[in-house]
C-alpha cells in the first residue's frame, strides 16, 4: 500500500505542465476608452473581473470561455477564447518515459510466474501504457496541458448611436 501511494504521489508530482504553468492563465485586458467593466463566462460560470485595464484569470481547462466588456455609452464587446494545446505539455515526455518503464516492470511483476505468457505480456504492456500516459492525463484533467488564446485582449469600444 505504501509503495502504491508513493508511486501515485510521484506520478502526480511529475505532471510538469501543472507545475510549470498551473491551472489558470493570466490575460491582460485593455480597452479604449479605459474603464470598461469586464465579465468572465467560462463553462457557464460567470463572474465580474474588474475594470480595464486589468489582468484577468481564466481556467485553462475551460472549453468555452469569453469576456464581455461594457461601458455606459458604448456597445458591449465580446471576446471569445479558444482552448489550444500548450507546448509546455511536451515536458512530460521525460517523466513519461520513466513511468512507462516503471509501469511495465510493475505490470510484469504483478503476474510473473502466476499467469500464462500472454497475460504477462498484456500486463507488461498495460503497465507501460498507464505509466506513460499518467503525466499527460493529469495535465489534461487540470487544464495545464492547454492555453487560452488570445493571450492578450485589446478592445476598442464602439460608441452607441
Amino acid at each position: 500500500m505504501k509503495t502504491s501511494m508513493a508511486l501515485f504521489l510521484l506520478i502526480l508530482g511529475s505532471s510538469c505542465a501543472t507545475v510549470i504553468q498551473g491551472r489558470y492563465q493570466s490575460v491582460p485586458v485593455t480597452s479604449s476608452p479605459t474603464g470598461a467593466n469586464i465579465a468572465v463566462d467560462c463553462n457557464g460560470e460567470q463572474r465580474d473581473a474588474g475594470v480595464t485595464p486589468a489582468i484577468v484569470t481564466v481556467p485553462r481547462v475551460a472549453e468555452v470561455c469569453r469576456l464581455t466588456l461594457t461601458k455606459s455609452g458604448y456597445e458591449p464587446a465580446q471576446v471569445w477564447f479558444e482552448r489550444v494545446p500548450s507546448k509546455v505539455r511536451f515536458v512530460n515526455l521525460a517523466p513519461s518515459a520513466y513511468f512507462s518503464i516503471a509501469g511495465a516492470i510493475l505490470g510484469f511483476a504483478a503476474v510473473f510466474n502466476r499467469a500464462p505468457d500472454e497475460a504477462v505480456i498484456a500486463a507488461t504492456a498495460a503497465g507501460g501504457y498507464a505509466g506513460a500516459r499518467a503525466p499527460f492525463a493529469i495535465d489534461e484533467h487540470t487544464g495545464a496541458a492547454y492555453k487560452q488564446t488570445p493571450e492578450e485582449v485589446k478592445v476598442t469600444l464602439v460608441p452607441r448611436p
